[in-house]
């Protein structure tokens, strides 16, 4: 009798620990790909908070949907001149594949407006790690949204400038 209690003793955890670990793992994948929210800001080129806001995202969107989404985007055209309708595509390589992305020289809220020349200043990417920003890889195509991140877009001066 006492062998049998402590078989199902056993199990009875066994199984607990594989339910808690089967959601935490969930829970993590849904972090990384699903659907979540995450802080947006945009700054000048003084560091300068323009916009501060959370945004939510769904699954499989990149930076630049829920960009475009919420804001006037103006991108770079082939010749890297303004393009307010966003049409021209540069190819690159991100996360073992190349896409198709975009540039963006100016972002435009209801009281906001950033635009950058492609010559003397542009657009970064920084995300929000171990207490300061610092600049991503990956541009608005290939940057893929995690729930609960800071997103910094500052205006900066090319190097030299």
């Amino acid at each position: 009798m006492r062998s049998n209690n402590t078989l199902k003793l056993i199990v009875t955890l066994s199984v607990i620990i594989l339910l808690f670990a089967g959601i935490y793992f969930y829970e993590q994948s849904q972090s990384l790909s699903g659907p979540g929210e995450f802080e947006l800001v945009i700054a000048n080129e003084k560091e300068e908070i323009l916009h501060q806001e959370t945004l939510a995202f769904d699954e499989g969107m990149s930076l630049y949907d829920v960009l475009r989404t919420h804001f006037a985007l103006t991108c770079a055209s082939n010749t890297y001149d303004p393009d307010p309708t966003c049409s021209a595509s540069f190819r690159f390589f991100a996360n073992g594949s190349t896409i198709d992305g975009k540039i963006i020289l100016g972002i435009e809220g209801e009281t906001f407006e950033v635009m950058t020349d492609w010559d003397t200043t542009y657009l970064a990417i920084e995300v929000y790690q171990n207490g300061s920003y610092r600049l991503t890889t990956k541009g608005v195509n290939g940057y893929t949204l995690k729930d609960g991140e800071r997103i910094r877009i500052i205006v900066t001066k090319v190097s030299g400038w």
